[in-house]
């Protein structure tokens, strides 16, 4: 059992730490003028730009798992301590950022950053929810994740408009300025008092220990069918955002008016998770997942058919299903696995993700060098082929496990 921290915070205090760490953290600034910075400064292709961002992706996905097994086993709050320090370092280093190897050392620095808080905050914002709310339905946790979720989308709307507001500054300048969240939200997790109980060694060695736990949620119905719809969900609508800048360039939107573009991507994100949060408990879950998925979809298609400022109008779709897969998926798979493997469990999952995107940002951004609109095509035949395949398992996935409920 844990020990009791002696003076420790309410589990509804520490709740708030985490979800305000979270959401300090939950965008980026500069994140509209990074394009701008590759092309115009540095002078990085598409096709280069896209291998600059596997880097980070490929680091993330081999360290998700080992630093998420060391933050179960030790401590996670030192993990999401030490996440948000590293992407702080990150975004300093990009600042004189002149040539390609300098944004592969700072996509390198973030990469080992998102690996140690990978899963983190969520498997926190759990384990005191459930101290709160010890129903088996995680009602609380679920409530929680949610209204994170749209807080996440919410700032990054925020950070998009000041992004817009400072839009005439030099973008190195712009870069600064987005780490200062950073700063606060290492404050805030110092705060945070984790007394969850630790992963216990049961293997003879680390890789030993995390293969076992990968394995088992392989193996396992309940947890495998919900990695597989978080990775579509997930990657369904990340492996093309890089290419939203250059797309709007493409219509004729230029300037500091293409945040505004990036803002209302985010304001339907935000809506999106007022949609799920709203109808989430009400829905199987092989509807939470292939609603977003068809409707992304539809509009990648109709984008990759004719690409106008009009069409382009449709990738705020991908946006709100951003938002509604964000607080359905994680959740979903987290309320199946074992307390004391969230984090494991979570970047392992992420890692699998990952490894999809880094194949999906590589066709995607080849693809765009081509022809812009040629990236929607090719985010269609990456993903639309698993769409009905895993909705129908999962559906009889949920099927299955209200039946045994039932006979119990």
């Amino acid at each position: 059992m844990s020990k009791k921290i002696k003076g420790a915070l309410s589990p509804k205090n520490n709740r708030v730490l985490v979800m305000l760490e979270s959401v300090l953290t939950a965008g980026i600034i500069s994140v509209p003028f990074m394009t701008i910075l590759y092309e115009n400064e540095i002078g990085l292709s598409h096709e280069q730009i896209a291998i600059t961002q596997a880097v980070f992706t490929v680091v993330a996905m081999l360290l998700n798992v080992p630093l998420g097994w060391v933050a179960d086993r030790f401590s996670r709050k030192t993990a999401n301590i030490l996440g948000d320090l590293l992407c702080l370092l990150g975004l300093l280093f990009y600042s004189r950022a002149q040539s390609m190897w300098d944004c592969i050392a700072c996509e390198t620095i973030f990469g080992v950053g998102i690996a140690f808080s990978q899963g983190v905050d969520s498997s926190l914002l759990k384990h005191f929810a459930d101290k709160e709310d010890a129903s088996r339905h995680h009602k609380l946790f679920k409530d929680s994740f949610g209204l994170m979720s749209s807080l996440c989308q919410l700032i990054c709307l925020v950070y998009y408009m000041i992004g817009f507001a400072i839009g005439d500054m030099d973008v190195r300048q712009i870069i600064v300025i987005s780490a200062i969240p950073f700063v606060f939200a290492i404050v805030a997790g110092c705060f945070i008092q984790d007394d969850s109980e630790k992963l216990e060694k049961t293997e003879s060695s680390p890789f030993k220990d995390m293969g076992k736990i990968a394995k088992a949620s392989l193996v396992n119905p309940e947890t495998n069918i919900r990695i597989a719809a978080f990775i579509v969900a997930r990657e369904i609508t990340h492996g093309i955002i890089w290419c939203f800048t250059p797309l709007m360039h493409f219509v004729g939107i230029d300037g500091r008016w293409i945040v505004l573009g990036w803002a209302a991507n985010s304001l339907m994100a935000y809506i999106g998770t007022r949609l799920a949060r709203k109808f989430n408990a009400r829905l199987p879950e092989w509807v939470c997942f292939a609603l977003p998925a068809t409707i992304v979809v539809v509009a990648a298609a109709a984008m990759s058919l004719k690409l106008t400022a009009l069409t382009l109008c449709l990738y705020v779709l991908f946006g709100a299903a951003q938002g509604w897969t964000s607080v359905t998926m994680m959740p979903n798979l987290k309320t199946h696995v074992n307390a004391k493997q969230q984090v494991t469990v979570e970047s392992f999952a992420k890692m699998c993700s990952q490894l999809y995107y880094v194949i999906a940002v590589w066709v995607i951004g080849w693809a765009a060098d081509i022809e812009l609109r040629y990236a929607a095509l090719a985010t269609i035949l990456l993903f639309a082929p698993f769409v009905m395949p895993i909705a129908l398992r999962l559906k009889h996935q949920e099927e299955s496990e209200k039946s045994k409920r039932l006979l119990k």
